[in-house]
């Protein structure tokens, strides 16, 4: 028996598969009449075994009864326990729709190759035509882990395996703000008012996009509360099941976008621009609409960033979360890095407090990285300030003054 472990090459070949144009069959409207559901195929399958194995292993089922191939037989040639056509059939009895998967269909093809060579070439042209007929069908593996791929057949569930981009780290860092784990189900889900909804929605629809998911799956539910006055909330949501994707969420340092034990990730983005990212993600998931705060009940969570960013702002206690400032500047210049934020929240703000921000957050590390992607004019501008002073800057920490654009590039 092969192991229930299988690796992401595999799950790409049957993504492949799935999608790759098929010439039907040229008895096409027979083959389906063959194969109308699994058990046809199972009885089907049984009967073309018999006609390459010795006559003298067929049995008779009762007296009397032509001689047949016996389904404990069956299972040893396809290389499967020994109940294990016996439990199909049941499973095809509580559900017509029932099909084999992919992997173990593959696995039966190995078998009968060993077991009777080129003899063997019927039987696996049926099995291939059940796999053709039944493509959009067939799932990946019946294997509880390999189930979210028969709803979302392209999911990357090693997406947050490693953070490397400037899109990774935004939505990691929505996740932190509005994700939820329970387990190994992972959902997203953003609150906001009815002329929102359609703006929550696109933007689900660009997290699905990212991570592989079928945007069918995004729900917009409408919740009626009674408290001091009785309204509706309305709430868009993707959720999916996969154990691989939580564990490196909760690896990362995530616990919940509730929860006080959520830190700042792990890992060492090891690039400014990848913080920014971040951070824009959860601004985005955190912070008010046309505000430059954002909203948590980690207080911790918040000194952290106020540390990271040299925030010159205090984290303040509010009436049911704590709330920290950014600054029009910083949430301008993260925008500015990361163009795909949520649109609703995409506001050029202000610029307050010029030199007190300027003199905190514009640090030697940032500016190293910032001139990698804009040039230093750009940066003036966002912080308020001359291009000279930027330039002093620049040959004071003897940073290279060279504009290399590499936005749509791997950050290192």
């Amino acid at each position: 028996m092969m192991k229930n472990h299988y690796s992401r090459a595999a799950i790409l070949n049957w993504q492949q598969w799935r999608l790759k144009s098929y010439c039907p069959h040229k008895n096409w409207e027979v083959l389906k009449s063959r194969f109308e559901n699994t058990l046809i195929f199972i009885e089907t399958l049984r009967k073309e075994v018999e006609k390459i194995i010795p006559v003298d292993i067929l049995v008779r089922r009762k007296f009397g009864a032509p001689l047949e191939l016996s389904y404990h037989k069956l299972n040893g040639y396809l290389g499967q326990h020994k109940r294990f056509i016996e439990k199909r059939i049941e499973y095809c009895k509580k559900n017509p729709s029932y099909f084999f998967s992919y992997i173990k269909l593959l696995e039966i093809k190995i078998w009968l190759k060993l077991r009777f060579g080129s003899c063997s070439l019927s039987v696996i042209t049926l099995v291939d035509d059940y796999m053709n007929l039944h493509r959009l069908s067939i799932p990946f593996s019946h294997n509880n882990k390999y189930q979210i791929y028969k709803h979302h057949p392209h999911f990357n569930e090693n997406y947050f395996k490693s953070i490397e981009t400037l899109e990774k780290a935004y939505w990691l860092g929505f996740i932190f703000a509005d994700g939820t784990i329970k387990n190994s189900r992972v959902c997203l889900y953003l609150s906001a008012s009815a002329k929102y909804i359609k703006s929550n929605y696109n933007h689900l629809i660009r997290f699905c996009v990212a991570l592989g998911l079928n945007p069918e799956y995004i729900d917009i539910i409408h919740r009626l509360e009674k408290g001091l006055k009785i309204q509706y909330r309305h709430f868009t949501l993707i959720q999916f099941s996969s154990e691989e994707m939580a564990n490196d969420l909760c690896s990362l340092g995530f616990k919940g976008s509730r929860s006080k034990a959520t830190e700042w990730p792990s890992i060492k983005f090891g690039n400014k621009l990848l913080d920014l990212a971040f951070l824009l993600g959860f601004y985005d998931g955190e912070a008010d609409v046309g505000r430059t705060r954002i909203n948590s009940a980690n207080k911790d969570l918040l000194l952290i960033i106020k540390n990271k960013f040299n925030i010159p702002y205090m984290v303040l206690p509010g009436t049911k979360a704590y709330k920290l400032s950014l600054s029009g500047q910083l949430v301008n210049l993260m925008q500015i890095i990361f163009p795909k934020s949520l649109e609703l929240k995409r506001h050029k703000f202000r610029l307050r407090n010029i030199e007190v921000i300027f003199n905190n957050i514009l640090s030697k590390e940032l500016l190293n990285d910032l001139l990698k992607v804009i040039s230093k004019n750009k940066i003036a501008d966002i912080f308020g300030v001359e291009v000279n002073r930027i330039s002093q800057l620049i040959k004071k920490w003897g940073i290279e003054d060279i504009l290399v654009d590499t936005r749509n590039q791997k950050i290192a």
